[in-house]
């Protein structure tokens, strides 16, 4: 199916529009009624609608025969498994996000191929960063200024439901700026002086929400990075003066100031023992993997299983396994290791930069952090992580390929795609505020995010075509 050029390059625009419009999600909330997971989960619904409209016009050519058998078995076991479940209307959105999140990798690569785009894409996520950290220090100030003189990170920090989300991001980003600060070392050194900065500040945030596991991940992400691509030191060195940098404005903003002014600054102990309950959730986790092996319960069924910690695992494969099923997740874990191997190769080869390591230490960090938190639950990391997949795939794949029929299944898998996302902007949006309150007076369950702030399944609303 082919669409006119005058169309696919508005279609192009607007979808790149949309990638801006959804990266600031964080910075302001701005949908009246809506909390910052549902107001970055609407969003993220409508970009994935647009790159749905996109993929059925305007194709992208870039996986190996291998690598889309393995894509479609995924969705085809997904698809079985969401209809055989208890709530299939509520396995089909998560189903349908994560399609929506491939199709996404597949137009970013695209557009890095045609326009050259993966520096702006960069940029674009070095901006948030930049605007975020300036958040948090005029919150500080605010602080002072105001007179309430409260520094409670909660209130610090902004952007995210839960404040310890904004790990998540961190993963993502702190790889990329240091990055950054490389590159502009030479050409502008102002802009890698702001980046550094940043990066600095970003470290002192990850202190002040005591996130162990976005500490583990950079650590694993960075030492694996010198591991197998040592020529890429600087880069460790730039993180290193960062954190440095950052553990004394952390003690600065967090421990001096405090103590003069007689206040005590209110913050996550990172240096706690324990799981956190998370080894109840993967218990949990792993008998509804050991009851359902083959299709799992369906996707988001560990919402359907009510608990008082959260909706979902906090484990990447054990979410998969209980709820996609033993073959599925062999496939998803098949095709990140293909694709992990393949960054490898390419790090050890001439051709790479500082912008491939990054890349790469940003997608092994969040994989690394996706072992004990849902990266791949909350809307705003999982669309950033599949937007770097397709600047991945694009700069470390050898180039499009011609693969017969493929053209077929990208419309057949673009359409109910994008049907099933209006149909979420249709139906769940408009009566989502009310619905999520009526269930939380029913219940009393609290705020616990899954695909909706209010993450337990099922709620009151039905798709009606």
């Amino acid at each position: 199916m082919r669409f006119g050029f005058f169309g696919r390059v508005c279609l192009t625009i607007l979808v790149f529009v949309f990638f801006v419009f959804f990266s600031f999600s964080v910075t302001s909330s701005f949908l009246i009624g809506y909390g910052w997971h549902d107001q970055q989960r609407v969003i993220q619904v409508i970009l994935l609608f647009l790159v749905c409209m996109l993929s059925i016009f305007n194709g992208c050519d870039f996986l190996s025969s291998q690598n889309l058998f393995l894509v479609l078995g995924v969705v085809v076991l997904g698809l079985v498994s969401a209809c055989l479940s208890n709530f299939p209307e509520w396995a089909l959105r998560e189903w349908v996000v994560f399609l929506g999140c491939f199709l996404l990798a597949l137009c970013v690569a695209k557009l890095c191929c045609d326009y050259r785009l993966d520096g702006a894409f960069f940029y674009l996520l070095a901006v948030v960063a930049v605007v975020l950290s300036a958040q948090f220090i005029v919150s500080y100030l605010a602080a002072f200024i105001t007179g309430i003189q409260m520094l409670h990170v909660d209130v610090l920090v902004s952007g995210f439901s839960n404040p310890r989300s904004f790990g998540q991001f961190q993963v993502l980003v702190m790889p990329v700026l240091a990055s950054l600060v490389m590159k502009n070392l030479s050409a502008s050194r102002i802009f890698s002086f702001v980046f550094l900065m940043v990066l600095s500040i970003s470290w002192c945030i990850s202190y002040s929400l005591g996130g162990r596991g976005v500490w583990v991940a950079l650590l694993v992400s960075n030492f694996l990075l010198f591991s197998v691509a040592r020529k890429f030191w600087r880069i460790l060195g730039v993180q290193a003066v960062a954190a440095s940098m950052g553990g004394v404005l952390f003690w600065a903003l967090f421990i001096l100031i405090p103590s003069w002014i007689g206040e005590k600054a209110i913050l996550h102990d990172g240096l706690r023992a324990g799981l956190s309950a998370r080894d109840i959730l993967w218990m949990d986790a792993w008998s509804m993997a050991l009851d359902n092996p083959w299709f799992g319960a369906g996707p988001m069924h560990f919402a359907a299983l009510h608990n008082d910690i959260a909706a979902h695992p906090h484990q990447m494969i054990l979410q998969w396994l209980a709820e996609w099923g033993a073959p599925a997740t062999t496939l998803v874990l098949i095709l990140i290791c293909k694709g992990m191997w393949s960054g490898t190769h390419y790090l050890r080869s001439d051709k790479s930069t500082e912008t491939d390591a990054s890349l790469w230490a940003a997608i092994l960090g969040a994989l690394v952090l996706a072992q004990v938190d849902g990266v791949f639950v909350m809307p705003y990391t999982q669309t950033w992580l599949a937007i770097l997949v397709g600047v991945a795939i694009a700069r470390w794949s050898a180039g499009p390929v011609f693969i017969r029929g493929w053209c077929l299944s990208r419309v057949m898998l673009a359409f109910p795609c994008a049907l099933l996302l209006a149909a979420i902007l249709i139906f769940d949006v408009p009566q989502l505020p009310f619905v999520q309150q009526h269930y939380l007076e029913e219940h009393v369950t609290g705020w616990k995010p899954r695909f909706w702030q209010q993450g337990w399944i099922p709620m009151s609303i039905r798709w009606r075509f």
